[in-house]
């Protein structure tokens, strides 16, 4: 999951480099909208605490994420 987010912000850099600038609102909802449906309540949290990040920090947050999930999912087993 991990590297399909930073593909996704490649892409949005790619496109940058090629003159296709879009605003950073589209970009965070780009990069949102291509996680996991289990990935809900994170997205929901980032949009009523109004977080506004650069890309680079978004995926930081995704990956503390990312390993509580895992942290919480080896509890159950």
């Amino acid at each position: 999951m991990n590297i399909r987010v930073l593909k996704i912000i490649d892409y949005i850099e790619k496109l940058g480099q090629l003159g296709f600038v879009m605003d950073h609102e589209l970009s965070v909802d780009l990069v949102l909208q291509s996680l996991f449906q289990s990935f809900s309540q994170f997205i929901i949290n980032y949009h009523m605490n109004k977080l506004d990040s650069i890309l680079p920090k978004l995926f930081s947050m995704f990956k503390t994420v990312t390993k509580a999930f895992k942290k919480e999912k080896c509890q159950f087993f």
